[in-house]
């Protein structure tokens, strides 16, 4: 196995771990400290925590989805296709639009729910 098969690997486990915690905090309603709050969050205080969980559940879960697809396209290329560079470059692209993305959405969501 080489670096990237355990990086598209990490990707993958990352995307499940994502729509889990995310899944798990639509139906409890609550949340937890993990990679999906600030660390400079302080739950306790959290103006409105169940408005910060609606207000980035679906993108959350696009971004999970994201991490997914693009872990296991970089896999198959990698793997079975050794390598296709012109495969490779747009599934990075894509893969970074959407981490962007989500990090401005999730920051901007920080701020008008949680401080």
């Amino acid at each position: 196995m080489q670096a990237f098969d355990f990086f598209d690997i990490f990707l993958i486990i990352i995307g499940v771990y994502v729509l889990v915690v995310v899944c798990t905090m639509k139906a409890t309603g609550k949340l937890s400290n993990n990679m999906l709050v600030g660390r400079n969050v302080k739950i306790e205080t959290a103006r409105d925590p169940k408005g910060f969980i609606d207000a980035i559940f679906k993108k959350t879960i696009i971004c999970g989805i994201a991490n997914i697809v693009c872990g296991c396209a970089d896999f198959i290329n990698v793997t079975l296709l050794g390598g296709i560079w012109w495969f490779k470059i747009p599934v990075m692209i894509v893969y970074v639009i959407v981490m962007v993305w989500y990090t401005k959405e999730s920051g901007k969501a920080q701020q008008d729910f949680l401080m």
